[in-house]
């Protein structure tokens, strides 16, 4: 039931945390406003709409004609799956997408950096290196920066690049 559903996703979170920063993590007592935050998110992720709102497979179903996607993606052992879509027109990123199980504060950091890149050129590594950096640095993107466990600025550009080339030969 519910109550299990929550002690599977305190324990997971309480994981990754350690995992990701290095640090030791003890559950102290819960606060009301801390089971209203699980009880939301539970309900999000039981969500069809929420699921299926990051679906790159939906999102790209039909390529219109004159563009071309490109995927790529990078499995960091024990760590984060993130894959990038980027759909191209002509020389220009006309749109774009992140998708796998990334753990980063804020949660919507890789969703504004996909509308940052949209309109750069495929092909201005410079560019995409500049967006990326600015949206982990702080007071870049967020006054406090942002995290993604275990992924590194340096791989998260590699993966936009590739998703970029591989644009090409698709």
């Amino acid at each position: 039931g519910t109550v299990r559903i929550r002690q599977d996703w305190v324990e997971i979170t309480l994981q990754t945390f350690k995992k990701a920063f290095g640090i030791e993590v003890e559950e102290g007592k819960w606060e009301d406003f801390e089971f209203q935050y699980v009880k939301e998110f539970t309900k999000q992720f039981h969500s069809e709409q929420w699921i299926f709102a990051r679906s790159a497979e939906k999102k790209f179903e039909e390529i219109p004609e004159g563009t071309h996607l490109g995927k790529a993606f990078l499995k960091i052992s024990g760590g984060p799956l993130i894959r990038a879509y980027v759909l191209r027109e002509g020389d220009t990123i006309k749109d774009m997408m992140f998708t796998g199980t990334m753990h980063m504060v804020p949660g919507d950091a890789l969703e504004r950096l996909e509308k940052e890149l949209i309109g750069l050129k495929v092909k201005d590594v410079a560019a995409i290196k500049e967006k990326v950096n600015w949206m982990f640095r702080r007071g870049g993107m967020y006054p406090e920066g942002v995290q993604i466990g275990m992924l590194e600025e340096s791989q998260l550009v590699d993966i936009i690049v590739q998703a970029c080339k591989q644009s090409y030969e698709s």
